[in-house]
């Protein structure tokens, strides 16, 4: 059912070509509009706004998609469940530890290779100043702040691992209970769910209008004096990802027997969401129907890409 809400607004979205378009020509303008005119402001309430309709899914549609998933799993075949949680911890922590160490490797290099006139950084320090960095949790305090002592709290604070455990612990004690009454349980977790796929599928309709106003307080902002670094960026970026994109492209070819051609077919929608929005959550409903296509059940979708919505995953065969 939430494969098939996703499905119906990824083919209604504006193609990512748009997307594009917005975010060239919206930087474009901006370094034209001086950075305390109206139009900036304007364009600064707009982009928050069309950012926050897709922040404002994020607790909701998590939790439901962890709970619902988790719990299908463990009312289903318990050996499958058995299998897929002994695995997806370990594929998680390697596919995150490899990516560690590809962008340990590369990016130094990288930043090295080209000088970054001083007066640029000092006037990119200016515009975003830096934060200043909170004290480091010894792993005791990491540990038990894991645990949601109160999930509405955890909510309200955006504090999405908390969250996710406790919809993990959540589904697994649905699974263990009658039927009848885990379906009264999952039904509106459900039914959540798919609204907030509708939502983010109304956000997703207006993005070359959000990319656009988002752009345009970049470029009038920053402007083109810090123009070299902002490019050196993109560079970085999309030189790494295309690094881990081939990488992820091997294990579905070789650990998860799918063919490169079908496997590039169904992730090219949920890629192309995702260079244009950065957005991890934007890029959710376009995944779910990318793992529909590579032939992975959505209950095993849903309590994956929920817990990694973060680019792209590797795909696994239907018996999974």
């Amino acid at each position: 059912m939430v494969i098939s809400r996703a499905r119906s607004w990824v083919t209604r979205m504006p193609g990512s070509g748009w997307m594009i378009v917005a975010l060239v020509v919206g930087f474009t303008i901006g370094t034209f509009v001086a950075a305390s005119s109206p139009v900036v402001e304007a364009a600064q309430l707009i982009g928050g706004i069309w950012l926050d309709g897709l922040r404002m899914t994020i607790v909701p549609l998590i939790f439901a998609l962890v709970a619902t998933g988790v719990a299908s799993l463990g009312m289903g075949d318990h050996h499958e469940a058995a299998r897929l949680g002994r695995r997806l911890p370990l594929v998680l922590i390697g596919l995150l530890i490899v990516s560690a160490v590809i962008g340990a490797l590369m990016v130094p290099p990288l930043l090295g290779a080209v000088a970054i006139v001083p007066a640029d950084i000092a006037a990119l320090r200016t515009l975003f100043p830096a934060p200043p960095a909170p004290a480091v949790p010894g792993a005791a305090e990491t540990l038990r702040a894991m645990i949601p002592t109160n999930v509405v709290a955890s909510a309200a604070e955006g504090a999405v691992l908390p969250l996710v455990i406790f919809a993990v612990v959540l589904g697994l004690a649905v699974g263990k209970i009658d039927s009848d009454r885990a379906e009264a349980i999952l039904q509106p977790l459900r039914g959540l769910a798919d609204a907030m796929i509708v939502v983010v599928g109304w956000v997703l309709r207006i993005a070359p209008l959000g990319i656009f106003a988002l752009a345009l307080v970049i470029g009038a902002t920053v402007g083109t004096a810090v123009l070299a670094i902002l490019a050196q960026y993109l560079a970085i970026s999309i030189a790494v990802t295309l690094v881990l994109i081939v990488l992820g492209y091997a294990i579905a070819r070789f650990a998860g027997g799918v063919p490169l051609g079908r496997f590039a077919r169904a992730m090219a929608p949920a890629q192309a969401i995702a260079a244009s929005t950065q957005s991890s959550i934007a890029t959710l409903p376009a995944m779910m129907v990318s793992a529909e296509r590579v032939g992975i059940e959505e209950r095993n979708a849903a309590a994956i890409l929920s817990m990694r919505s973060r680019r792209s995953r590797s795909p696994r065969r239907r018996t999974r």
